[in-house]
C-alpha cells in the first residue's frame, strides 16, 4: 500500500514517493524514446537534423549567384573593350599626326623641286637659244671664208691681207666650235640634271647635289667662253 502524505508543519502537501513500478515504466519509455532516436541516425553516426521549417524551396540562392557572375563577367568585358578602342584611337591618332607632318615636308620638298625644276628648264632653253644664234653665226663665218678664197685668186695685191683675213676667220670658226661644244655639253648636263630633279627619291641627295654643282661649273665656263666670242665677233 501507498502511505498516506505527511503534512508538514506549514500546511503544504509532499509528493509521495513513486513505487518501484512506476520507475521501471519509466526507464522503459525512456529507452524507447532513445531507440527512436538511434534509428534516424545517418550511417556516419550523426543524427539527420529536420529544419525548423519543411518548405524551402522558395529559397534559391545558386541561380541569383550565377546571374551575379555572369553580370561581372559582361562588365570586365566591355571595359576590356572600351580600354582596346581607347588605345586604338590613340594609335590612329598618332599615325594621322605623323603624316600629316610627313605630308607637309613633303609639300615643301615639291615646292622647292619645282622652282629647281622651273630654274633649270628656263636655263636649257636659253642655252638652246644662244646655240641656235652661235650655229648661225659659224655659218656666216664659212660663207665669208669661201668668199675670200674666191676673192684671193682675182685680187692678187691684196693676196696677204685676205691670207690674214682667212687665218682670222678660221681662228673664230674654230673658236665658235669650241664655245659651241662646250654650250651643248652644258645643255645635256642641264637635261640630265632635269631627269634627276624630277625622280629625287630614286637618286642619292648628296650625288645629285654634287652633280648640280658640277652641271653649274660647267654652264658658267661655257657661258664665259660664248660671251668672250661674241665680244670678239663684235669688235
Amino acid at each position: 500500500m501507498t502511505p498516506a502524505p505527511i503534512e508538514p508543519a506549514d500546511g503544504d502537501v509532499l509528493a509521495a514517493p513513486t513505487s518501484a513500478a512506476a520507475t521501471s515504466a519509466e526507464a522503459a519509455s525512456a529507452e524507447t524514446a532513445a531507440g527512436t532516436v538511434a534509428a534516424d541516425a545517418d550511417a556516419d553516426g550523426s543524427l539527420a537534423l529536420q529544419p525548423a521549417h519543411g518548405d524551402d524551396e522558395g529559397d534559391q540562392p545558386v541561380p541569383r549567384v550565377k546571374e551575379r557572375q555572369r553580370w561581372i563577367a559582361l562588365a570586365s568585358l566591355l571595359a576590356v573593350s572600351v580600354i582596346a578602342l581607347i588605345a586604338v584611337i590613340l594609335y590612329l591618332s598618332d599615325v594621322v599626326s605623323q603624316w600629316e607632318d610627313r605630308a607637309d615636308e613633303l609639300t615643301t620638298v615639291n615646292y622647292e623641286l619645282g622652282a629647281e625644276l622651273s630654274d633649270a628648264q628656263d636655263t636649257v632653253a636659253a642655252q638652246t637659244d644662244q646655240i641656235d644664234r652661235l650655229t648661225a653665226q659659224l655659218s656666216t663665218a664659212k660663207d665669208r671664208i669661201t668668199e675670200l678664197a674666191n676673192e684671193t685668186a682675182n685680187f692678187d695685191d691684196d693676196r696677204a691681207y685676205t691670207a690674214q683675213q682667212i687665218e682670222m676667220l678660221s681662228g673664230y670658226a674654230s673658236t665658235g666650235a669650241s664655245v659651241a661644244n662646250a654650250l651643248t655639253r652644258c645643255l645635256e648636263a642641264e637635261d640630265q640634271l632635269v631627269v634627276y630633279l624630277e625622280s629625287p627619291d630614286q637618286y642619292d641627295a648628296a650625288e645629285v647635289a654634287a652633280y648640280q654643282q658640277s652641271v653649274t661649273e660647267l654652264c658658267t665656263a661655257a657661258k664665259d667662253s660664248n660671251t668672250e666670242f661674241q665680244k670678239l665677233l663684235n669688235g
